[in-house]
């Protein structure tokens, strides 16, 4: 290698390094301490990246609310400078609340334009989605509150003037609409979702599995969130990666609630091919009640919970090319997952990747 490469060489790594510092402190990790998807306040915390864009959009929409009011005596519409300031609050609100509306309906769909233009997934556009609604709402609450001072304030008599606009279909569809409005943002939060679908469950019985995925080698990956969650999302990424990739090698580590014989009939059936391979090495933990554990077919069967940044740091030392870590599985996984990856690029120049197949409806 002559001094030329050798200088570009040194250019890419300083690249390199400086892109993972930046992703390892602003785009992948958590705002405060390693909680993202785990609850917390009565709700999650997006990535640091993401809480920015957040917090962008609510200060822009705070702004809009509140700059360039004129008001002025002898106007020729309402004369005194109170009114005025109500009137136009209770329009401005209005028209940034509907405008919010448009991008509210347009990121929560799973076919919108911007996921593909972007690369984001659909978890991110229905974060951004659910704290659009909420700001959509808040001006809503302000158009109306806005309009319903106006009409005290403005004339002599407001009380009969507020009385008389109830025969209005525009004032009264508004109010319900309000109404409705300020009572999604209440009934979607989390906790209380949670609480709504484990009181469903003793109706209708459903199952749930958690597990990861951490594969050595490189995983392509494109496109929305699959809908299928727990193994599923392990498999389809399992068969990618030994067909895009000849050279991978992939590692499988799997939770599961059920005892062993579920993981059994699931590589007997579904991961029969990849282990056919000799590619894909999988270590199974049950965390449920454990009657017939001996009987998994894996590298290593154990009882509890994996140890999360052990098997990431291994996985990092021990790849020969790239690094791609697949995580679908409960909110503290996820969260463990990712900081023990942030933790692992900060330390490193090579090219790792962290994809979080999962997302908090």
């Amino acid at each position: 290698m002559n001094e030329e490469d050798r200088t570009v060489n040194r250019r890419t790594k300083t690249v390199e390094r400086f892109w993972n510092q930046v992703r390892a402190r602003f785009l992948l990790s958590a705002v405060f301490g390693k909680h993202c998807r785990a609850l917390r306040w009565y709700g999650t915390l997006p990535p640091r990246a993401e809480s920015t864009v957040i917090c962008m959009q609510i200060i822009l929409n705070v702004i809009l609310c509140a700059v360039s009011y004129s008001a002025f005596p002898r106007n020729l519409y309402w004369d005194g400078k109170s009114s005025q300031i109500w009137r136009l609050v209770a329009d401005r609100t209005g028209y940034l609340s509907y405008a919010n509306i448009a991008v509210f309906f347009a990121f929560g769909i799973r076919n919108n334009i911007l996921i593909w233009l972007t690369g984001w997934s659909f978890a991110t556009f229905n974060r951004f989605h659910r704290w659009i609604a909420r700001v959509a709402t808040l001006e809503a609450i302000l158009h109306s509150v806005g309009y319903t001072v106006f009409t005290f304030i403005s004339t002599e008599d407001g009380f009969e003037a507020y009385k008389a606009s109830w025969a209005e279909r525009y004032w009264w569809t508004g109010v319900v609409a309000t109404i409705l409005m300020s009572l999604l943002p209440v009934f979607s939060i989390l906790w209380l979702r949670r609480s709504l679908s484990l009181s469903a469950s003793f109706i209708i019985r459903r199952s749930f599995l958690a597990n990861m995925m951490v594969s050595c080698g490189l995983v392509s990956h494109s496109g929305p969130l699959t809908e299928s969650v727990g193994i599923s999302v392990g498999i389809s990424h399992i068969y990618s990666a030994l067909e895009q990739n000849p050279e991978a090698k992939l590692r499988l580590t799997w939770t599961c609630r059920r005892s062993s014989s579920y993981m059994d009939s699931v590589m007997e059936k579904e991961l029969k091919s990849a282990l056919e391979t000799d590619r894909l090495a999988i270590d199974a933990y049950v965390t449920g009640a454990v009657r017939d554990i001996k009987g998994v077919s894996c590298k290593e069967v154990a009882h509890g919970r994996p140890n999360v940044a052990a098997v990431i740091h291994e996985a990092a030392m021990e790849r020969r090319a790239s690094l791609a870590v697949v995580v679908c599985g409960p909110a503290s996984l996820a969260d463990d997952a990712r900081a023990a990856f942030v933790a692992e690029l900060r330390d490193r120049q090579d090219d790792m990747d962290l994809f979080m197949e999962a997302f908090n409806w």
